[in-house]
């Protein structure tokens, strides 16, 4: 069992998932181990439960992957339009307003 690592970002009013390398190396070591398990004489009796697993693991790995890339512009954004304001945020003052909202 594997627990994501949480970080507090911008004091304690925001965590953020820590720990990508050692989490998606994880993932990658048990995608490799079932995939080099397809050649063993023993893998048939196995079969669909281990393609039911790749599959699971493959998702898994696909969703990771997109909230790091959303985590990583929710970064970038924050920077951009911080909570007290910014030359940005004032010349754009409808996509500030509409981060704000999401960042709750």
């Amino acid at each position: 069992t594997r627990q994501l690592t949480l970080v507090p970002f911008r004091g304690n009013t925001v965590s953020l998932i820590g720990g990508w390398e050692e989490l998606l190396g994880a993932l990658e070591d048990h995608r490799s181990g079932l995939a080099s398990m397809r050649g063993s004489p023993y893998y048939e009796p196995f079969q669909e439960e281990a393609t039911a697993w790749e599959t699971s693991l493959g998702q898994l790995t696909r969703v990771l992957d997109l909230w790091q890339q959303v985590q990583r512009r929710w970064v970038h954004l924050s920077a951009v339009f911080p909570e007290s304001g910014s030359d940005v945020a004032a010349a754009l003052p409808g996509e500030a307003r509409r981060f704000r909202e999401v960042s709750r």
